[in-house]
């Protein structure tokens, strides 16, 4: 929901897995908070070019692979709002960049060629109309206890 109201509420799992990365991000950003050594043992954030974009979600799939691994309080921590008129700045590039991370990422893990599906995922939800991308961010918020 776009329009300046509060975001709702979501919930991650509370010890995420590496299959939780499959579907999303099981993590929200702004909460997350790590330890010096495990960024450090993992270069911290890439500054390769297909990770633009979607650097987080390679450094925490890179943390997994080294096995560290995260968890999620599980009481609402901060509130935020998404600005009237608000459309996502993700573009033809970012989604390819989000697609090869994932692939690289999945292979790491041991997932593929299962996660396959899972992989291609940006580009599927960069194909879809608008419309129809929205009603499913919505049915999927509703299942999984978000307002």
């Amino acid at each position: 929901m776009q329009d300046g109201s509060d975001a709702g509420t979501q919930r991650f799992p509370e010890r995420p897995s590496v299959r939780n990365f499959l579907f999303s991000m099981p993590y929200i950003h702004p909460a997350i908070i790590f330890r010096k050594r495990a960024l450090d043992a993992v270069g911290g954030y890439s500054t390769l070019e297909r990770c633009s974009r979607c650097e987080d979600y390679d450094l925490l799939l890179r943390l997994y692979e080294k096995g560290f691994v995260g968890a999620n309080i599980q009481k609402p921590l901060f509130a935020y709002t998404l600005p009237a008129g608000g459309k996502t700045t993700r573009n033809f590039r970012d989604r390819i960049n989000e697609m090869k991370t994932r692939f690289v990422r999945f292979r790491a893990l041991g997932l593929m060629p299962g996660a396959f599906a899972y992989a291609i995922k940006p580009m599927a939800v960069w194909l879809m109309p608008s419309g129809l991308l929205a009603v499913m961010k919505s049915a999927r918020r509703r299942c999984h206890g978000g307002a």
